[in-house]
């Protein structure tokens, strides 16, 4: 049987403890992380490297093992192993003793927290017996007293309390419908074609989304501006790099061609939206034709045409 090691005193109350306790089990207070030097047993705080009385490293030094693998006999209370039957210093038979119910370390006749894990323990309120009721005696029915029939209700005729039951059956039925109706998109900007039936990406923020389809709209409205203003200088810097790269630098249009065209841009529909990118379908000369426009910076060019 393994020897009893020493107590453990608590720095706040001065109670003793279990070498193995991290928690004083009077008070509840943590005690101070310590290690013990590999070499000559000595106690060093967790900061120290080596040993202050043999000079050896402690990296490697372990503290007390946690689990509580000691005991207070419940008679003496000597320190005794965790599986002792018999305490070695009284002879006493060791009782089953109650355990902590969050890390299951035994629980001492006197103590008020557990040593290895700081749960408080708080002694069961006492059962309360409700008062006892009074017993009064059968009342005897006076002579002329009367007993009051209840109200009967015709047949086919509904109470007062139903008809209200019924009224908020019927309101929060209506509640719940206009909950579950879907929520309408927000109007399309002013100006141009609409964008009624337009594809909405998954998660977009609606007042984003509308920002960016009138900023849209305003670009294709300065872009045709400059073709009916004849100024294509201007309409190509409202084109995207890569559709200038694919036409081969500044187009050239006619002046009936730079007509049709500002036509098509003012009336174009939109067919699917997206914060920072709008596209866009309309027709010129019969033909149908998609385009878009993106975001690129602070400025709305377009492209695809």
């Amino acid at each position: 049987m393994t020897a009893p090691q020493t107590e453990k005193i608590c720095p706040s109350c001065g109670e003793k403890n279990r070498p193995d306790c991290r928690f004083c089990t009077c008070c509840g207070k943590d005690f101070p992380k310590e290690r013990t030097c590999p070499c000559c047993n000595a106690t060093v705080s967790a900061s120290q490297r080596f040993c202050n009385a043999c000079g050896a490293p402690v990296d490697a030094a372990q503290g007390a093992p946690a689990g509580g693998k000691m005991k207070f006999c419940h008679q003496c209370r000597a320190l005794i192993d965790r599986d002792a039957k018999f305490c070695n210093q009284c002879g006493a038979v060791i009782a089953d003793m109650p355990v902590c119910p969050r890390c299951g370390d035994p629980i001492g006749p006197e103590e008020k927290f557990c040593g290895v894990c700081g749960l408080p323990f708080t002694p069961a309120a006492p059962a309360q017996q409700a008062p006892a009721r009074p017993v009064f005696p059968p009342a005897t029915p006076s002579p002329n007293y009367q007993p009051v029939q209840p109200a009967t209700v015709k047949p086919g005729v509904l109470s007062f309390g139903k008809i209200i039951a019924g009224v908020v059956i019927v309101i929060v039925l209506l509640v719940a419908v206009v909950m579950l109706l879907p929520e309408s998109p927000p109007p399309p900007p002013g100006g141009g074609g609409g964008s009624t039936g337009a594809i909405v990406s998954t998660g977009e923020d609606p007042v984003l989304l509308q920002q960016s389809e009138k900023a849209s709209r305003q670009a294709l409205n300065d872009a045709a501006a400059a073709l009916e203003a004849g100024d294509i200088a201007a309409f190509s810097a409202m084109l995207e790099p890569q559709e200038l790269k694919r036409l081969g630098g500044t187009p050239v249009f006619t002046a009936s061609g730079a007509t049709k065209l500002a036509s098509a841009l003012r009336g174009a529909t939109v067919t699917e939206r997206a914060v920072g990118i709008i596209f866009y379908e309309t027709n010129a000369d019969g033909t149908t034709f998609g385009f878009h426009t993106s975001l690129e910076g602070e400025k709305w060019l377009i492209g695809g045409l």
